[in-house]
Order: C-alpha cells, then structure tokens, then sequence
C-alpha cells in the first residue's frame, strides 16, 4: 500500500486529492488518471509500473540508459487515455486490466514510433480501441 501509515486525508493533501477520492481508489470503485499516478510518483517515489501492475521491477546495478527509462508522461497520457475510452463507452476495467492494457500500449509505442510520433500513434491506438469497443462480439468468441 502506498500510503503506508498515513491518514486518508494527510495522504490525499500530499497528492493534491480529497480524501473520499482516495477512498474510492482504495475501494477500487475509481481509477486514478495518469495525473494522480505522475503526483504518487513524485510525491512517494514509487515506480509507475509498479503502480499499474503491482509487480515490483527488476533492480539493476547499473543505471539505465536514457532511452531504456520510462517516459512518464506518455505513460501518464495512456493511462489516463485508456481510463477515459473505457469510462465514456460505459465498459467496466479493473485497475489491474488498466494497468496490464496500458503496459501493453506503451510498449507498443516505444517500439513502434519515434519519439516525436509517439502521441500520434497513441491518438491512432485509441481510435482503433474505441472501433473495437463499439463492436459487438463475435459469436462463439469471447473476449480476452
């Protein structure tokens, strides 16, 4: 748990949220934006991935290198966009999900753009998503 001993209230006054918010995320009824995984970042020194998955990263003796760190404001931004498809099509995703689907999505951008067309490809992730949500299954397939 991130907030360790802290009070709901003095843990939501150091992320900038009210404390009923940080009741509802420990009560998995909302999930926090890329902005409230960016603050606990900043504010606990956590890793974000291990926010979104809750696997704890290997450690390396050795720093890494500048392209192998985690951009952390893309990862915010596909967190957070991912978040809002899902909430503005009335589809239900666990913070875990979230966190798996986001993982997946950044990778893939990482990847797959440069740096300079990564918010691009993600725009183009998300739109092909949404495509993808408003279908209705397939029969004698289930969703992953």
């Amino acid at each position: 748990m991130v907030r360790g001993s802290l009070s709901q209230a003095d843990f939501a006054a150091k992320i900038g949220v009210n404390k009923n918010l940080v009741g509802k995320y420990e009560r998995d009824e909302n999930i926090p934006g890329g902005d409230i995984l960016t603050r606990l970042h900043h504010a606990f020194d956590v890793d974000v991935t291990w926010l979104l998955t809750g696997v704890e990263p290997p450690r390396s003796a050795a720093p890494s290198a500048d392209s192998d760190r985690l951009d952390e404001e893309l990862n915010a931004r596909v967190v957070d966009g991912i978040a809002r498809l899902y909430k503005e099509m009335g589809v239900g995703l666990s913070p875990m999900d979230l966190g798996r689907l986001a993982a997946r999505v950044y990778s893939d951008l990482v990847a797959d753009f440069t740096p300079d067309e990564r918010l691009a490809g993600l725009k183009g992730i998300l739109a092909q998503m949404r495509r993808q949500l408003r279908e209705p299954p397939a029969e004698g397939k289930q969703s992953a």
